[in-house]
């Protein structure tokens, strides 16, 4: 991953372990301990990532962003992402049965 801070004109200066070259354009972004960045992306400015966080791709709004999975064997992961990507569609359906119970209960009552 790498580690370092920003030091001005659109540059980090960091260190890597197991990447090979790439690029990396950053505006005046905040870093903590721990990321780990693919290359050939740009960070947008006023952006902050915190630790532990994986950055795959660009970040082209200012905020504050983190991720972090404890390690997990592949499969279990996968289904963890998978129903992490469906719980907005989950809460709403959720939503919708709760109304429909309680619409159900005021003709019965």
């Amino acid at each position: 991953g790498f580690s370092g801070a920003p030091s001005g004109d659109s540059t980090v200066t960091s260190t890597a372990t197991g990447v090979g070259g790439g690029l990396i354009q950053v505006g005046s972004a905040d870093t903590q301990a721990d990321q780990t960045v693919e290359t050939n992306l740009t960070i947008a400015d006023d952006v902050q990532v915190l630790a532990k966080s994986l950055v795959g791709s660009s970040i082209e709004q200012a905020g504050t962003y983190a991720s972090a999975f404890r390690t997990e064997d592949a499969s279990t992961w996968r289904r963890q992402v998978v129903r992490l990507k469906r719980l907005g569609r989950t809460e709403q359906r959720l939503r919708r049965l709760e109304q429909d119970v309680h619409d159900l209960k005021g003709k019965h009552a």
